[in-house]
Order: structure tokens, then sequence, then C-alpha cells
């Protein structure tokens, strides 16, 4: 009988431990249960939201969000992007001053980027300061495939700038945008006495940047009924299917 016993033991304390893996893994497809091209796909411990687009228009990528999750108890998942859109462009900024002999005043802004979104174009608004006596400069263009620099008459000490895009397309029905509004250059750049021309590359801005959703601390909950497994996020409903 004691045998048994450790037997029965063994059996039931392995089927808990089976059913709690079970109940913490949220591996698996999620489908809108309103808007089927609408989809959630969990890989352990990543979250993958995906809305595919009817070719040939592709105003986003499919993919729109890359989060980690960690668990947050009460069947709430917290939802981060694996990194900061900021930091995705910024950490391939590289920034090159040279001197033109042709250019005679000013200095030129030249912006080196891979966006050529055909939907949306960029505005780059370029910022001067100059230290004694306090003064600021300023200037905007729209970067196209043709126009890709702008020239600024006056020299200063340092610049920034800020980059974003002529219009947003909304993300839902609702008119709401979850996207990136604009990318700043984060801090100054001093610029050298010699220079006249300065060259901005950043490849990490891509025709998907504006358009992917950056989540920072957002929570979706996990609902486990008789009829599957819910994820409840934005508002909206997603049910496992596989």
């Amino acid at each position: 009988m004691g045998i048994i016993r450790n037997i029965l033991l063994y059996v039931l304390l392995l089927s808990s431990a089976f059913a709690v893996k079970a109940e913490s893994d949220l591996s698996g497809e999620y489908i809108n249960i309103h808007r089927y091209r609408a989809k959630i796909v969990i890989e352990k411990d990543k979250f993958y939201y995906v809305e595919p687009w009817d070719p040939p228009v592709s105003v986003w990528p499919d993919t729109l969000a890359r989060c980690n999750i960690t668990r947050a108890g009460g069947g709430f998942i917290e939802l981060n992007s694996e990194m900061s859109p900021y930091e995705t462009a910024m950490k391939t900024c590289k920034v090159t001053q040279t001197y033109d002999p042709a250019c005679t005043d000013g200095v030129e802004f030249v912006f080196e980027l891979p966006y050529n979104n055909e939907y949306y174009n960029l505005k780059i608004r370029v910022d001067q300061t100059k230290q004694n006596p306090m003064a600021f400069y300023d200037t905007s263009f729209v970067y196209t495939g043709t126009v890709k620099s702008v020239r600024m008459p006056v020299k200063a000490d340092c610049f920034s700038f800020t980059i974003y895009q002529d219009e947003y397309c909304a993300h839902n029905l609702d008119g709401l945008f979850y996207g990136v509004l604009y990318l700043p250059s984060v801090f100054d750049y001093e610029i050298e006495p010699s220079c006249n021309r300065i060259v901005i590359e950043i490849p990490g801005l891509t025709n998907d940047f504006f358009g992917r959703y950056y989540v920072k601390g957002e929570y979706a909950k996990v609902v486990k009924k008789f009829s599957g497994t819910y994820i409840i996020w934005k508002g909206e409903k997603y049910r496992k299917v596989r």
C-alpha cells in the first residue's frame, strides 16, 4: 500500500508541475476577434503584434511591436519594447565635420538617411546656438530623394536637429497613433572652428521607424475561459488559435 501511495503522490505532483508550466507558458498565436488579420504572437517571453497590409500598400511594417514580457500578477503581463526607438536610431548616428573651399559663407548640413517612404515625407529642423553673445538660429526643410541638405548663412558654436514626418497614418479606427512622433538629436553637437560642411548619417532611420509601436510599461490581461485563452490589449480581444 505504501508503494502505491507513493506512486499516486508522484503522479499527482508531476501532473501539477505540468499544469503550472502550461499555465505560465503563453506561447502561441492570438487572433483579434473582430479584425482577423491583426494578431499577437508570443514566443516564451517575447510579444509580437502583427497586422499585415493589403498589397501593394504597405505604409507600416507588418510587425508593429516587438516587446519583452514581464509577469505582473493577477493575470496581467507588462509589455516593454525591446529597445527605445531613439536608441535604435541614434546609436547608428555618425556626424562628420569637413571643410569645403567652394562654400564661402555659413555652414551646410547634409543628411544621409535610408528613409524613402513614398507616402510620407520627412521634415528636418536644424537649430544652431551661439554662446557669446547668446543667439539662436533655426531652419527647416523637406527631405526627399533629391533634397538632402540645407545651408544656413550663419555659423554658430553648436547645433542640434529634429526629424519628423509631415503626416501620420492612424493605427486604428479611433484615429490613434502609437508610433514615434519625432526623432531629436538628444544633445547639441559642437561645431569645429574650421568646419563649414556637416554630414549627419543615421542608418537606423528606415521607412518603418516612425510607424512601429513604442510600448513602455503597458499591460495586457490574460483571460482563461472554457471557450479558450484570450489576451485583452489596448481595448481589443485576441483569442488563442494555436
